[in-house]
């Protein structure tokens, strides 16, 4: 009977299966090592969980497997450092080799499977599923899975933080580069050892002066009087001196030897520490440019803080800059080590590696932390001008240039020169699209060494559009709108004791328009590439296709970005539904982007409009969102920038300066929705549950399916057992006449869905005389005011039905109806208004 153990590994070792087991972990390319340097109860609870929540062919859970092989290669490399820090305290050396061994294996691994997290995953998993078989052969039962509450040196609730990374790996990178608080780290012990070095080669050089000096009074002393027997006693003492001294120096000379094996050996030790904290940080920086690319689509908080990167990285560019200086020794080490008839190119070899390491480590860290700190609009505008502050920010700039500036460039290149640019990263790209206004200067500012651009003018047309034959027009206008940019910002970077070179950043993929036809189109292409890009890619790849939740929650997060309020599951429902039809499966990017969907035109229909023309003006599930979205958004949040806005707004436009003179869209929808009182997406089935079994009078405002970017009121006639509805309102109806004015107006209806009455939902009209201007003002515009309520069909509608929606207009008034259906007369001069009037109507030729 086998004891009980707390993991599955310790059963390995009580069965005695260790042999069996290594040798299937080493045909999987996975060091055995793992399993005695990290907490088996995390990595075999953490391979179980990832197996049951994620699955390896999904490209969507992709971002589960990355985080899980960043985890478990920086615990690899916590356990390597804690090794060899307890191992030199006790001066252990096997203890030390072993150490180096864990980091030199931890390094490998991460190399090997730099770009495909997955396949570490598999490997691992296989690893541990044949252990467990090994565990059933020899027992006949499985041990059972590991619980996340088992105590180790993790902590399994939430083994790597982003609080508790950055903790980690200040206080690793403190150990490293000196310290303000006198604590000894590693390279202040190899300042020490560098000042014992000097000291001894100022010995040495005494010492070879003294002893050429001894030489020289010997030589003078044996051509005196070589016979006199006083002069042969002094030649003897000054040679017992000579050799005294000849002793001391090659002790000395042993001794230096000694104290440069030392150095290069701290030295190496350091570089080895600093390149795994190199690593770590731009581990840290590619994950907060993901998080800021979610961001722009509103998704979660941003975890990473890049004042606390910053901090790191200043922190890890004084240790580079600290070892630079500690190299500055080598020539004099060379030169006392020639004059002592030692050969130094070994030396001078090791030293040069170091420093070719050191730049290039410098080199990888100034180029990785030029960063867009704020993005530009990711939807641009021919002919604009770009008023939002567009930050970079070097962070290692305040370090190493404090009193420097540094001018920046910026073009706007499309994806072949992105792809060229990726492919060799000296390669300078030209511009796809020609800016003014494009140049700035980076200097130092509050500690931070950055710069913003504000007021870049795009052109009135691109750059190829005078190489078309004179009217020409772009033959597929789908792919200008999905034509992706970035911008390119470069600048040429010079700091002390290092060459000059380029380093450029890109800005998030941008989308330029010249009509505001395209902007449906751009907005979908944005959102969709800021959710689904394709981890370390070269250009703009994103996956063609992805998980529905995936979707709708990136949906929910844009809507409650952009118009305050995120999707319900019904209103989710509803919109994949919509979106998917009967299709199981992915969603790819065609449903999203290119499908018509059902029951949808992008214009209220006439009586001069044809069953085929209306087939045409069948619109996109994107453009029927679109139109939704933009109906909901606030007028207060202008897509024209402030320049004194410091909040990004990445997914805004830039607008021409003729958009901005004209006047905002003054609706009460954006309120109306973001408080609720609007329930927006819903089916047939739904409202006919909700509203038949509640009072008369009750009714639900939702968006319509028929007419693109529209509203509609349903209610339950109780009389023929049937939800009725209001021709579809549209913004340029709801501009002159807000909707609470026409619900308020409409006398039955009496409560806003489940149970309020409209006069709390809404707001009245102030006073009766307002009420009286109102009733006057809709006379002379030629609608008449009834005394009682009667039921008919538009005569529009009811000559034609529209295909696919037909149920949505039966028996609903004009959208121009304040509620009850329409009566066809004319308003005559003069005539009375009766005092007891239940609603207001429109005359048919209104509905057009």
């Amino acid at each position: 009977m086998v004891s009980q153990c707390h993991s599955q590994w310790d059963q390995v070792l009580s069965l005695d299966l260790f042999g069996d087991v290594w040798s299937f972990y080493k045909s999987q390319g996975i060091p055995i090592s793992i399993r005695f340097r990290l907490n088996s109860v995390w990595l075999e609870f953490h391979v179980n969980e990832l197996r049951l929540n994620a699955n390896p062919r999904n490209s969507d859970d992709l971002p589960f497997f990355e985080k899980f092989m960043l985890n478990f290669v920086h615990d690899l490399r916590i356990s390597a450092n804690n090794i060899l820090d307890s191992a030199r305290l006790e001066n252990d050396n096997s203890t030390i080799a072993m150490g180096f061994e864990l980091q030199q294996e931890t390094e490998e691994l991460a190399m090997k499977f730099q770009e495909n997290p997955v396949g570490l995953f598999c490997a691992i998993k296989s690893c541990l599923d044949y252990e467990l078989e090994m565990i059933k052969l020899k027992t006949g039962c499985a041990p059972p899975p590991p619980t996340q509450g088992t105590s180790g040196s993790m902590t399994p609730q939430n083994p790597l933080s982003v609080t508790s990374r950055y903790n980690s790996l200040g206080s690793r990178l403190h150990k490293v580069v000196l310290t303000s608080t006198g604590q000894p780290t590693h390279i202040g012990e190899i300042n020490r050892i560098r000042l014992q070095m000097q000291d001894t080669i100022v010995e040495l050089v005494q010492l070879r002066e003294n002893l050429n000096g001894l030489e020289v009074d010997i030589h003078i002393a044996s051509e005196c009087n070589p016979r006199n027997g006083g002069v042969q006693t002094e030649v003897h003492a000054l040679q017992a001196t000579w050799n005294q001294k000849r002793a001391q120096l090659i002790e000395k000379v042993a001794s230096l030897k000694r104290d440069v094996t030392n150095f290069t050996s701290h030295i190496k030790n350091a570089i080895s520490q600093i390149s795994t904290f190199s690593v770590e940080l731009i581990q840290l920086i590619d994950e907060w440019k993901i998080e800021q690319r979610h961001e722009a689509n509103g998704m979660g908080d941003m975890s990473h803080s890049l004042d606390r990167i910053s901090s790191l990285v200043k922190t890890y560019v004084t240790g580079v800059v600290e070892l630079n200086r500690q190299l500055q020794c080598r020539p004099r080490i060379e030169a006392c080590l020639s004059e002592n008839g030692e050969n130094c190119e070994a030396v001078t070899q090791i030293v040069n590696g170091f420093k070719a390491e050191l730049d290039q480590l410098m080199y990888a860290i100034v180029f990785k932390t030029f960063l867009v700190e704020t993005q530009p609009p990711q939807i641009l505008r021919l002919k604009s001008t770009i008023k939002q502050g567009i930050k970079l920010q070097l962070l290692v700039g305040s370090t190493i240039i404090p009193s420097s500036t540094l001018a920046v460039k910026a073009m706007l290149i499309d994806k072949l020169e992105v792809e060229k640019l990726h492919a060799n990263k000296m390669y300078i790209p030209k511009p796809s699209i020609q800016l003014t206004h494009n140049e700035m200067e980076m200097c130092n500012e509050n500690e931070k060494f950055g710069t913003t651009f504000s007021g870049i003018t795009l052109p009135d047309k691109r750059k190829n559009a005078d190489q078309k034959g004179k009217g020409q027009k772009d033959s597929d206008d789908q792919f200008v709108t999905t034509k992706k940019y970035c911008f390119y910002f470069s600048t040429t970077f010079s700091a002390p004791e290092m060459s000059s070179f380029t380093i450029w950043t890109t800005s998030l993929p941008v989308i330029v328009t010249c009509h505001p036809s395209q902007y449906a189109d751009a907005w979908a292409c944005i959102l969709w590439d800021n959710a689904f890009a394709v981890p370390n890619r070269a250009s703009f790849e994103v996956a063609k296709e992805v998980n529905p939740e995936s979707l709708m929650k990136v949906l929910s997060s844009v809507f409650k970005l952009q118009t305050r309020r995120q999707l319900s599951p019904l209103h989710q429902q509803f919109l994949l539904k919509k979106l998917m039809g009967n299709h199981v499966g992915q969603v790819t990017w065609q449903m999203f982007f290119e499908n018509k969907v059902d029951c949808c035109i992008s214009k209220r229909p006439t009586p001069e409009t044809s069953k085929s023309k209306e087939e045409t003006q069948r619109v996109t599930f994107h453009s029927w969102l679109y139109a939704i979205k933009r109906l909901c958004e606030s007028a207060s949040k202008d897509d024209t920038e402030s320049a004194n806005d410091d909040q990004p707004k990445p997914l805004g436009r830039t607008s021409t300066k003729k958009e901005r003179k004209l006047p905002k869209d003054n609706t009460t929808i954006p309120c109306y929705w973001a408080t609720e009182v609007i329930e927006g997406f819903i089916t047939r089935e739904h409202l006919y549950e909700r509203l038949q079994s509640k009072p008369e009078g009750t009714f639900i405002l939702y968006f319509s399916e028929a007419i693109l970017g529209a509203i509609t009121v349903a209610w339950y006639n109780h009389r023929d057992r049937k939800v009725e509805k209001f021709a579809p309102y549209e913004v340029k109806e709801l501009k002159d006449h807000p909707l609470e004015e026409r619900i308020l107006s409409s006398d039955h209806l009496k409560y806003l869905f489940p149970n309020i009455p409209k006069e709390n939902a809404f707001h009245r009209l102030r006073d009766t005389k307002e009420l009286i201007d109102f009733k006057w003002d809709m006379m002379r515009k030629g609608y008449i005011w009834h005394t009682q309520c009667q039921v008919a069909q538009p005569p529009i509608l009811a000559d034609r039905q529209i295909s696919g929606s037909s149920s949505e207009y039966s028996s609903c008034p004009s959208p121009y109806s304040y509620g009850s259906p329409l009566s066809v007369s004319s308003a005559q001069s003069g005539c009375e208004i009766n005092t007891s009037v239940q609603g207001l109507y429109a005359s048919s030729m209104d509905f057009q």
